[in-house]
């Protein structure tokens, strides 16, 4: 029997081909082998299916990634041929979505779980069914919360419940994630505006191609920066009075966290700098909005042309 889980959204397809093989493996009794299937070479992978028995006795196999393997044609066609008992069982997992029009994905007939990335009410829903199946209490405001805090990642968001839990939390409430779950977007913010404040061009690079992957609005990166220079305009000024870190966090209404990062980045800029960056961010987002540039080419050549 084979299996296909695929789908943008790779954890979840992970965590469900994970369970169908534990299942399997239950039920038959039978040993699990896996094999990382993207960077081994096709004779490599053959001879592991042969070698095993694997059309002569019950197995469970989990295949990994095998779609992005370079030479996949030819071992598709050697499993297509070499139809394996009932018994043994083959699970394929795939990190990206299969196209339905392939020889690979047709293969499988009724045998395919799709998981794709939702939008955040099927985020939430998930996480309303995760912290069921935990037996964790929680209301809907502090799921919102949850999700939102982790940028609707279910991997990230299952991450800070695995925590709780073994923390020994069974009720989850807004003050809970407001003092131990981060602000992922707000962290990922500061990371960047330190890497820009520090003239690390790669870093920077590097941070704004990961929020770009997970599908942040670049005016929204922009506004995260602006808001981010505003804050570290606030905490130069009030170094020069000499006030304590607890004080500036109460006065500017700030998570310590964030004004630790502030203290240190306020040190290291100067107040030309930072006229500096306003303006350009400014002429940015208004070139933008008149669609006279993508934004996320802005950004790019903004950081691109730090010295």
């Amino acid at each position: 029997m084979f299996y296909l889980f695929h789908g943008s959204e790779s954890y979840l397809s992970l965590k469900s081909a994970k369970e169908l093989l534990e299942k399997l493996c239950d039920e038959q009794g039978a040993e699990l082998m896996t094999i990382d299937a993207e960077e081994s070479n096709s004779e490599r992978i053959i001879n592991a299916f042969s070698s095993n028995g694997m059309f002569s006795t019950s197995q469970i196999v989990f295949i990994k990634r095998l779609y992005r393997n370079k030479q996949k044609e030819g071992i598709f066609e050697y499993l297509f041929v070499n139809t394996p008992l009932e018994s043994t069982h083959y699970v394929f997992w795939e990190d990206q979505k299969i196209n339905k029009n392939t020889k690979y994905f047709k293969f499988f007939k009724d045998q395919i779980t799709l998981i794709d990335a939702g939008n955040k009410v099927s985020v939430y829903n998930w996480l309303k069914g995760y912290l069921n199946n935990k037996g964790i209490e929680s209301d809907t405001d502090t799921v919102k919360l949850l999700a939102g805090r982790n940028n609707y990642t279910t991997e990230r968001i299952a991450h800070e419940v695995d925590k709780m839990e073994l923390a020994g939390i069974t009720k989850i409430t807004q003050e809970i994630v407001m003092s131990q779950v981060s602000d992922t977007l707000e962290v990922f913010g500061w990371d960047l505006t330190d890497a820009i404040n520090k003239k690390d061009k790669t870093n920077a690079l590097i941070i704004l191609e990961s929020l770009v992957r997970q599908q942040i609005d670049p005016n929204i990166i922009m506004a995260i920066l602006t808001s981010n220079l505003k804050q570290l305009t606030q905490v130069h000024l009030l170094q020069k009075t000499g006030a304590p870190s607890n004080e500036m966090a109460k006065a500017l209404g700030i998570h310590p966290f964030v004004i630790s990062k502030l203290q240190y980045s306020a040190k290291n800029i100067s107040w030309t700098e930072i006229k500096a960056w306003f303006k350009k961010l400014t002429s940015l987002d208004l070139a933008s909005k008149q669609g006279n540039i993508d934004p996320i080419l802005g950004l790019t050549l903004l950081i691109s042309r730090i010295n």
